[in-house]
């Protein structure tokens, strides 16, 4: 019989040791590459995480990441 067992999210966000602030957007359990190369976003200082955000949720309500998101969705496909 399964058992249900609580499992912790990943992070989205994260600092470095200077107190740089990043955020990786992930589909599924990968993360995206925004610009092709990188797949972490540097926000800056922690105050900066909700304009980030929110601006990304614009960008993806204008369609501006259906390339990033489509790439995404057909390399999880190739790979089941």
């Amino acid at each position: 019989m399964p058992k249900e067992v609580p499992k912790r999210p990943r992070r989205w966000f994260w600092h470095n040791l200077e107190g740089k602030w990043f955020l990786e957007l992930r589909y599924g359990n990968r993360p995206l590459s925004i610009d092709g190369r990188n797949t972490a976003i540097e926000v800056g200082p922690k105050e900066k995480l909700p304009e980030v955000i929110q601006t990304l949720i614009e960008a993806t309500k204008k369609g501006e990441l259906d390339n990033v998101l489509k790439a995404a969705q057909q390399a999880r496909q190739r790979r089941s």
